[in-house]
């Protein structure tokens, strides 16, 4: 019964997992359709821009949610499709994404907590480590307002960024309920268990030589377990007036035969 307990264990673990990280169809840069929520728009979300930008340290940096609509300067113009741009304090230009080469790579549907990891690859190359890439985890915020955080540079060319937006917020359709879960895996790792635990049990009573009905393992449980089954039937439908009755009438009949 443990290696049972353990199997039903990991099931419900997998099935929360499964249910937790969802594959979100893309249709553009800044759409992408979630099964369990519905579609992911992100169209507007720069209150009347078709970016978000931000200064971090001696960095100015834009998100375009939707793809790039104007030029800003250097390689970030139209004809490159930037995704995310970053300006130096020097003036300089570098394309961290592009939103012509990019992947979903986590969607989680959780209501107010609602995120979404938009991976842009394609950026420019730094000429030693490579071409940036950078992460921008779209993220729910009942707050109804936009906003884009730098959070790191890690590792090297690898721009990781959050955008808080209320478009971000789906609610997931409710999960079939645990009790529900629980009984489905029940229902298929209990009979696996009992052809296993009959199987084995009578190739060892075969090996002790055993013969006919001694071939099953305790044997003298599986007589007695209809009726142990049809008390048990009894006592939890007890409150029904002719199960009631029923009992009654037994445990008066067996009183009778009791030796005065």
């Amino acid at each position: 019964m443990f290696g049972i307990f353990q199997i039903i264990v990991l099931l419900l673990i997998a099935a929360q997992s499964y249910a937790s990280n969802e594959n979100c169809t893309l249709e553009s840069a800044c759409t992408c359709n979630l099964k369990s929520a519905g579609l992911l728009n992100l169209a507007g979300s720069g209150g009347g821009l078709d970016y978000i930008e931000i200064t971090s340290g001696v960095y100015t940096y834009r998100y375009y949610p939707c793809g790039v609509k104007a030029d800003w300067g250097g390689v970030c113009t139209i004809e490159n499709h930037p995704a995310v741009c970053q300006q130096t304090r020097d003036g300089e230009y570098y394309v961290l994404g592009k939103s012509n080469s990019y992947e979903i790579t986590r969607a989680v549907a959780k209501g107010d907590n609602t995120y979404f990891d938009f991976l842009f690859q394609d950026g420019t190359s730094d000429f030693i480590n490579g071409r940036r890439n950078a992460t921008v985890r779209v993220m729910c915020d009942i707050r109804g307002s936009h906003e884009l955080k730098f959070i790191s540079e890690s590792p090297i060319i690898n721009y990781n960024f959050v955008f808080m937006t209320p478009k971000a917020c789906l609610y997931k359709q409710p999960d079939a309920p645990i009790g529900n879960i629980l009984f489905i895996v029940l229902m298929v790792t209990l009979p696996v268990g009992l052809i296993l635990y009959l199987g084995i049990g009578v190739g060892i009573m075969a090996c002790k030589g055993e013969r006919r009905l001694g071939l099953i393992p305790n044997i003298g449980f599986w007589i007695i377990a209809p009726f142990l089954f049809f008390d048990g039937f009894l006592f939890v439908f007890s409150c029904i007036p002719f199960v009631r009755k029923y009992l009654k009438k037994t445990i008066e009949e067996d009183y009778e035969k009791m030796p005065s």
